[in-house]
């Protein structure tokens, strides 16, 4: 598995595990943007990096700007909602959380949040939408 898979199963599998994103969107945290998946669930989070960024420097690291995009039912769930899975995100991918070798021997050396917002009305599924960026690097 090359680095960039690794990391993004590690970070997939550390919002999963945890009590406030698991009880928002459960295990749905998608590895793509939902507009791939033939009928994608929400509440739901998904990740994908943007295309143009990942880079390679050394065979085993990786460095990529990361998109995470959360969704929520706007009959459910306000905006709060949508700030709340924003920081859970922010305090669980901070490097110091992914520093440990435990999950696909990869540590995050690098977490940078560089884009949140805007909060977005999805009119035709009736969703708020928060996309959120990260750079990040790991070996």
């Amino acid at each position: 598995m090359i680095p960039e898979e690794k990391l993004f199963e590690k970070l997939r599998k550390v919002l999963i595990a945890d009590d406030i994103i698991n009880g928002y969107v459960e295990s749905r945290v998608y590895l793509t943007h939902p507009s791939t998946i033939k009928e994608p669930k929400y509440p739901a989070i998904s990740m994908f990096y943007v295309q143009t960024s990942a880079e390679v420097s050394v065979i085993t690291q990786a460095s990529m700007e990361i998109q995470f995009d959360v969704w929520l039912d706007s009959n459910k769930h306000t905006n709060e909602d949508l700030l709340i899975i924003q920081r859970r995100i922010r305090a669980l991918i901070h490097r110091q959380n992914l520093s440990d070798t435990s999950i696909d021997n990869l540590i995050v050396q690098q977490s940078l949040e560089a884009i949140v917002g805007p909060v977005m009305y999805e009119q035709d599924t009736d969703l708020l939408h928060l996309p959120l960026r990260y750079n990040m690097v790991a070996i």
